[in-house]
């Protein structure tokens, strides 16, 4: 069992060396993937190089970035290791909260603005958890007399992860972050103003209401990822994982009927793993045997988990049609098309989401 001790001394060696790495200029940075030329025989063709973006905040949208953050990484692995057991993710998290709420911001002899408290601030981000960031973000700004220093170099590298990732920021969180920070105080002569802030604001909403009005839903990636958080936390096959994350790669599949009657059946191949390893979880807290009703393995996993996750007929019954149409599109080989795909995919992420968070409700319980 991992203390309150042990987790805060492990997070502090983190925090310790992200300070120590902004002093010494070695903060994050994104990473363009840059493509292999080979139009000049006469260059020699180098294989997966990387080159840095001159600044973060001139990327075109359009650019392919990846994000070096050694600390992040690293309070990522502590993270999963220490979240399977009762009690430490709370923990992990209110030492985040502390960390975000006493960061400082710090400046450079190169002129560069940082802050440490960037990292929690992201961290939470990609957990879902940014009511605890705007909570935090809030509460300082009402509590301005007793946390004086500014905070210029957050909202900065927040202007970047707004940039780079503007999938995490939804309408509410944007809102929310362009009162807060108007709240700031900026030097005159820094890269990032008020109006800079609040115009990026303005054209990340602006791009979420065309998605939306275009039928794209940039939440799925959000629960998507929540799902991979939640599979690994109570150990699912790691194949399922790999099979969520191809997921993104279905919108560039050919309007071949062969492969989309291919790729449904390999999502109900997933969605059955999905309620066996659901099933497993629940025998291995509870110990009750599954029913042996005649409605084959599956149904009967499908009984248990409805039972033990209180789930509503209605709930069953929407899962219930859900499987119907996995069944009837992936079963008839060279006749699926490509719209049963996108739609099967966009319900079935839905669906596992809700199952996955039931099943994290029920095992996280007192009660069970």
């Amino acid at each position: 069992m991992f203390d309150r001790k042990f987790i805060q001394e492990k997070i502090d060696i983190i925090f310790n060396v992200e300070e120590n790495n902004i002093l010494q200029n070695r903060a994050f940075h994104y990473i363009e993937k840059a493509e292999i030329d080979t139009s000049d025989p006469s260059k020699p063709l180098r294989k997966g190089y990387s080159i840095e973006p001159l600044m973060d905040l001139q990327l075109r949208k359009t650019d392919q970035f990846y994000l070096q953050w050694p600390t992040y990484d690293t309070l990522k692995q502590l993270y999963n290791k220490i979240e399977v057991y009762p009690q430490t993710r709370e923990i992990f998290i209110d030492i985040l909260k502390e960390k975000l709420l006493n960061g400082k911001s710090t400046f450079l002899s190169n002129g560069q603005l940082h802050d440490d408290a960037s990292l929690a601030f992201y961290f939470l981000m990609k957990i879902g958890k940014n009511d605890l960031n705007l909570e935090i973000l809030m509460f300082r700004d009402k509590k301005k007399r007793k946390y004086p220093q500014s905070r210029i170099g957050l909202f900065e590298e927040i202007y970047t992860f707004m940039h780079l990732e503007p999938e995490y920021f939804d309408d509410t969180t944007l809102s929310i972050l362009k009162e807060i920070n108007s709240q700031q105080s900026y030097f005159a002569g820094r890269q990032i103003s008020n109006y800079v802030f609040n115009q990026k604001i303005n054209e990340l909403r602006y791009n979420k209401l065309q998605n939306e009005l275009t039928g794209i839903n940039e939440e799925l990636n959000i629960d998507k990822e929540k799902m991979i958080v939640i599979m690994k936390k109570y150990g699912f096959p790691q194949q399922m994982e790999v099979f969520l994350l191809e997921l993104d790669k279905l919108n560039n599949l050919s309007d071949s009927k062969i492969l989309t009657s291919g790729m449904i059946s390999n999502l109900r191949s997933f969605f059955e793993a999905l309620i066996k390893n659901i099933a497993k979880q629940i025998k291995s807290r509870t110990g009750e045997d599954y029913p042996k009703e005649s409605k084959g393995q599956m149904g009967n996993f499908r009984i248990y988990i409805k039972k033990h996750l209180e789930l509503s007929d209605v709930d069953n019954k929407f899962i219930s049609s859900f499987i119907d149409i996995l069944h009837k599109e992936g079963g008839h080989a060279f006749s699926s098309e490509k719209k049963y795909l996108v739609l099967t995919k966009n319900i079935g992420i839905e669906i596992a989401y809700f199952l996955l968070s039931k099943l994290e409700d029920f095992l996280e319980s007192p009660d069970n």
